[in-house]
């Protein structure tokens, strides 16, 4: 399961925010029980593919 996150705009709160995402993608993939999870971020709209399949691909490493 991916988190995507649409972002124009980068605040503190959201570098933040994306910390504790990635803290809590990497406990549910250490708990085993609720699949793999991962997330990214998408700052511009054609990033989307890219993102997708490089997640789809193994080219990105899972969080965690």
């Amino acid at each position: 399961t991916l988190v995507l996150e649409v972002k124009g705009r980068e605040r503190k709160k959201d570098r933040t925010k994306r910390r504790y995402l990635q803290d809590w993608c990497k406990a549910v993939n250490e708990h085993g029980g609720f699949g793999q999870w991962d997330c990214a971020v998408s700052r511009h709209p054609g990033d989307v593919q890219e993102i997708l399949k490089a997640k789809a691909d193994g080219a990105i490493e899972a969080t965690g």
